[in-house]
Parts: C-alpha cells; sequence; structure tokens
C-alpha cells in the first residue's frame, strides 16, 4: 500500500459511490497490521454493497494510546447471523493480532463493525 493505511482508505472510500472516510488520531501501525485493516475494510465494504445493498458508507479509523479501531458502518438492510466465509476471514486476521470484531445491526437496517487491534 502506497503512502499507508491512511492514504489506502481514502482513496478506497473516494472510489466507493456513497462512501465517506474519517480517520482520528495519528495512526501508526506495521504495515501487516495495515494490511490487514485494509483487506477487512474492502471485504466489509463490498459486503454491504453486494448483499446488503447500502447506498451509504462510513468508514472510520481511530487511534488512541492503546489501540487502533476500524468502524464501517452502513445504511443496509442488515448482516444474515453469522455471516459468511469472507466474515470468518476478518475474524481470523484479526485474531492474530489479539484483535476484536463486534457486529451491530440495527433493526431499522443497517449495520455497524468494529474491529479493534491492541496496540
Amino acid at each position: 500500500m502506497r503512502g499507508g493505511l491512511v492514504s489506502a482508505l481514502h482513496d478506497f472510500a473516494r472510489s466507493v459511490p456513497g462512501a465517506e472516510f474519517h480517520t482520528y488520531g495519528d495512526i501508526r501501525l506495521n504495515k501487516e497490521q495495515e494490511l490487514t485493516l485494509y483487506r477487512c475494510a474492502y471485504e466489509l465494504v463490498n459486503n454491504a454493497l453486494k448483499y446488503a445493498e447500502a447506498t451509504h458508507i462510513d468508514l472510520q479509523l481511530l487511534q488512541d494510546s492503546h489501540e487502533v479501531t476500524l468502524t464501517i458502518s452502513d445504511n443496509g438492510k442488515g448482516m444474515a447471523e453469522g455471516g459468511g466465509m469472507g466474515l470468518q476471514n476478518i475474524r481470523e486476521r484479526i485474531q492474530a493480532y489479539h484483535g476484536t470484531l463486534r457486529i451491530v445491526t440495527s433493526e431499522n437496517g443497517g449495520t455497524e463493525i468494529n474491529i479493534t487491534l491492541p496496540l
């Protein structure tokens, strides 16, 4: 990824109709962690478009002194319980860094996914 994770996510969000990207904090990760978060974001955004039929997607990247969190929220029709192989692959990727995955699906539609990696 040229320019690092922030630049790559910014470019990716610009290429997706209805997507926005926001970053908070001084993002400093190693290349493997950056690539993992980018791949997770790519998979989750594409799933939101393809399966949830989302028209708006918000990507946020936040780092504080203890962790970095990638949040992807959409206005789609929600997520099937358990997800699929893509979600399982994401879980395995973040577990390799002792990270966590949290999924919240709204009754009114839309999903928010938080991926947190400790520093």
